[in-house]
């Protein structure tokens, strides 16, 4: 068996081999740089042309790739879809120091979150309409 396998291994067939570029994408002009893949109109013809090991590596490392995309947009729509109820707040706040800057009454008094159940009160000096 030793000498079987010494006979395999030093087999050039055996030997790894640099794969050939498979034309499976195109560029694509898009903000994400996110590759485009081609349609493939002849599919007996493209196999014949470049070998179908070498197709399906590349069409399974490209599918890996969209992949990581899509958990990247994924996760990335989760974060925002959690921020939507801070950010309306921050509008409520916004249009209610503008509705004070345009009263008569220029100071707001308001209580801060400092910590877990610790508030602050403080009156906001908000003359200039900037804060």
């Amino acid at each position: 068996k030793t000498l079987q396998n010494q006979k395999m291994s030093a087999d050039p067939v055996q030997a790894p081999t640099e794969v050939a570029k498979v034309p499976i994408t195109e560029d694509g002009d898009n903000a994400r740089k996110i590759p485009r893949v081609l349609f493939i109109e002849d599919v007996e013809a493209f196999v014949e042309r470049y070998k179908a090991p070498e197709i399906l590596q590349q069409m399974n490392e490209l599918y890996q790739k969209y992949q990581y995309m899509e958990s990247q947009l994924s996760v990335g729509k989760r974060n925002l879809k959690i921020k939507i109820p801070e950010i309306k707040k921050t509008i409520e706040m916004v249009n209610l120091l503008k509705e004070k800057h345009d009263e008569e009454e220029k100071n707001l008094k308001t209580n801060f979150l400092i910590s877990d159940n610790i508030w602050a009160r403080a009156e906001v000096n908000n003359e200039s309409g900037n804060v």
